[in-house]
């Protein structure tokens, strides 16, 4: 094994390719339990390793100080390790993949627990998907997190931030598809909503995603997910009205679906699309 030290001055190269990948993932989402990354990096033959191999092998990057840990806040008893990049995570990541948000960012995140279950629960659906589209034949071409996807771009004479919860491109048989997906946790006013699909009008108006993705033919969708049915009617009803009073007429194709039911099943036709009453497959 080659040694080499990082800036922390006493870490090694991870060993293997898993080690980077898991990795790169982990900043790339930002934070990471250990069966997220266990469901998507330790298998064989079809099946899940061990708890405890993944424990081992996460405890050592955790002593490298390749990935960064503290126990979840629970009621009773201990709770499972969150993951973010560690001191030497960089020694690790591609030039790109440095530009990531800062460590000390992802830190302040885990204490807020709000914030600490917004990014698992999204890490949550891009395993879902992945599973659900490998099943099937297909696959995730591309996957920016939250750091990745935020963009800056001219609009309405001034610069404007855009800066969804992820961004998709999937590839299904012959065809690809792309969306932006908004993680709606319930807590948000209309007024709030209101405000960011604004912006993602504004994103639509100018073209901005050409400039953003380098997609010239592919027009990425915007998925909703929320917490409960309650909110999923709440939510379709008023974008409906809002549609038919022609506001935000610059959106893509807007699907909406409650997190459980997404969980279940994110390929079958659960999507509804306001104004519209069937349901809707995300590969449609």
């Amino acid at each position: 094994m080659t040694n080499r030290k990082s800036a922390a001055g006493k870490t090694r190269l991870p060993a293997t390719p898993r080690d980077l990948e898991i990795i790169r993932a982990v900043a790339r989402h930002g934070h990471m339990v250990r069966k997220q990354i266990q469901r998507l990096y330790f298998r064989r033959d079809g099946e899940i390793a061990s708890d405890q191999a993944a424990c081992r092998r996460l405890t050592i990057l955790t002593q490298r100080e390749c990935l960064a840990r503290t126990r979840l806040p629970v009621t009773r008893g201990s709770g499972p390790y969150v993951y973010w990049p560690g001191r030497a995570a960089t020694v690790a990541l591609d030039k790109e993949e440095r530009t990531l948000p800062g460590r000390g960012t992802r830190r302040r995140r885990v204490e807020s627990i709000a914030g600490l279950a917004h990014a698992l629960e999204i890490v949550d659906f891009y395993i879902a998907l992945k599973e659900g589209l490998e099943r099937r034949g297909g696959r995730i071409v591309a996957w920016l997190g939250e750091g990745e996807a935020r963009y800056q771009f001219g609009g309405h004479g001034r610069r404007l931030l855009f800066s969804p919860d992820a961004y998709c491109l999937w590839a299904f048989g012959m065809e690809e598809g792309s969306f932006f997906l908004e993680w709606d946790r319930g807590t948000e006013s209309m007024t709030r909503l209101s405000q960011k699909l604004a912006r993602y009008q504004a994103y639509y108006q100018v073209r901005a995603h050409h400039d953003h993705l380098g997609e010239m033919e592919l027009r990425p969708r915007l998925l909703i997910v929320v917490p409960d049915e309650r909110r999923e009617r709440k939510l379709v009803a008023w974008m409906a009205r809002r549609l038919q009073r022609g506001e935000f007429a610059a959106l893509p194709t807007v699907l909406v679906a409650v997190r459980e039911v997404v969980f279940r099943d994110v390929l079958a036709p659960i999507w509804h699309q306001p104004g519209q009453e069937r349901g809707v497959r995300l590969v449609d």
